[in-house]
């Protein structure tokens, strides 16, 4: 009975609104230990086509197209606990305990006993990482077929991250070390890891590594396969960004965040260092009418833009509409823009492939009704910040069923 409930639940595409995972889950709780490992091969066989996308670039994406098999909390006190379960090998997306540990033991990550073959994701958050376990990571084992590691805000220190270079993460594609604050040393200790040689997609947001780091990082040969990189509040300049994308350091990288640093004035000196960004995100930064020309001169194939909180204005605008960059999102939220700017945009040719916009200032309920009406026709996930509510903006959202479907909460 329970396995045709598993077959059942796996039928279908899952995602974070229908809870198809938490029945999985619910089922897999009420079967004796002895008899998981065959309902666990039925749920597998018949959930083949589920997706198993997993980002660290986000963390956890409620998109349509991810994985959605996360350990449930209770799940993760099991493996960390050391009540390892054939259930557990249903698992994709395993979190860390949350402190206090209270006895749990971090090293029942790789226990022999656990039962996590399956596991494609590890993240810990908030959790200090002593070097004796993070030494574990060596030879053959688990870890090297876990696609994305992340690490957020684990307080690692030089030593940590020198033994997390010379891990052996064969299969890791993805490595996140949000808010470690490394600074310089940090990044000095990162600089030549040779367990990141497959990495795609690093997040060093908010380390702090300034120019002293990005002298570090200049030239890692690593950081060569790189495609997605985050550097958000990193107090990175004009000149630190030029160096550490000097000599083809970052020439793969096609999607690209450099939020709140205090560069975009003179682009100049890095932009001829970064000829595949499609995707970049200036929130921030200090770029100006004249800057922002020639970022749109020279990344002219943008699909994905991001300017809020900068001083991104109607003449700005005018410079993107005419550089001919055909987006898929962007972000205007907290801008300069006036109405007529945002009106020029909307009806731009190259904003038509729009799905994802993010707006604020500048918007009125005739932009409202304009998207209602039709405009970017391909819009499927709208966001506003920084408008008051008297602009009615709220109530012809609700209004429209089109613009509703786009909002992702309930209004």
């Amino acid at each position: 009975m329970s396995i045709s409930k598993l077959e059942s639940a796996a039928k279908g595409q899952p995602n974070y609104t229908n809870k198809k995972w938490d029945k999985v889950v619910e089922i897999l709780d009420q079967i004796p230990v002895e008899k998981q490992a065959e309902a666990v091969e039925a749920f597998e066989a018949a959930s083949t086509h589920w997706p198993q996308r997993v980002d660290g670039w986000s963390g956890l994406d409620g998109s349509p197209d991810y994985e959605v098999r996360r350990a449930p909390l209770h799940w993760v006190k099991e493996v960390y606990g050391g009540q390892h379960q054939p259930k557990h090998q249903t698992i994709r997306i395993l979190t860390s305990p949350r402190r206090p540990l209270r006895g749990l033991k971090l090293p029942e990550l790789v226990s022999p006993d656990a039962a996590l073959g399956n596991v494609a994701q590890v993240t810990f958050e908030q959790v200090k990482l002593p070097g004796t376990f993070l030494k574990l990571m060596k030879g053959a084992g688990p870890w090297q077929r876990w696609r994305v590691l992340r690490l957020w805000y684990c307080e690692l220190k030089a030593a940590q991250l020198k033994i997390i270079a010379k891990g052996d993460f064969d299969d890791l594609e993805s490595l996140v070390l949000t808010q470690n604050w490394i600074r310089a040393d940090g990044a000095k200790a990162l600089a030549k890891a040779p367990g990141l040689v497959g990495l795609k997609a690093l997040e060093l947001g908010l380390n702090g590594i300034g120019l002293e780091g990005a002298q570090h990082l200049a030239g890692a040969d690593w950081l060569r396969a790189v495609e997605r990189l985050s550097l958000e509040h990193n107090e990175l300049t004009d000149e630190a960004l030029a160096t550490l994308s000097a000599d083809g350091t970052l020439a793969a990288v096609e999607a690209l965040r450099l939020a709140n640093n205090p560069l975009g004035a003179e682009p100049a000196q890095w932009l001829g260092n970064l000829p595949a960004v499609r995707s970049l995100d200036l929130e921030g930064t200090a770029i100006t009418e004249a800057s922002f020309g020639a970022i749109c001169d020279h990344f002219a194939g943008l699909t994905s833009l991001k300017v809020s909180k900068t001083s991104f204005n109607d003449a700005c605008a005018r410079r993107l509409i005419a550089s001919g960059a055909k987006l898929d999102s962007l972000d205007i939220t907290e801008t300069q823009l006036s109405p007529e700017g945002v009106t020029a945009l909307l009806e731009t040719p190259g904003c038509q492939s729009i799905t994802r916009l993010s707006f604020g200032r500048g918007f009125t309920p005739a932009h409202i009704k304009a998207l209602a009406d039709g405009a970017l026709p391909k819009l499927k996930w709208l966001w506003w910040t920084g408008v008051e509510d008297s602009a009615g903006v709220t109530e012809a959202v609700k209004a429209s069923p089109r613009l509703l479907k786009a909002y992702p909460y309930t209004l």
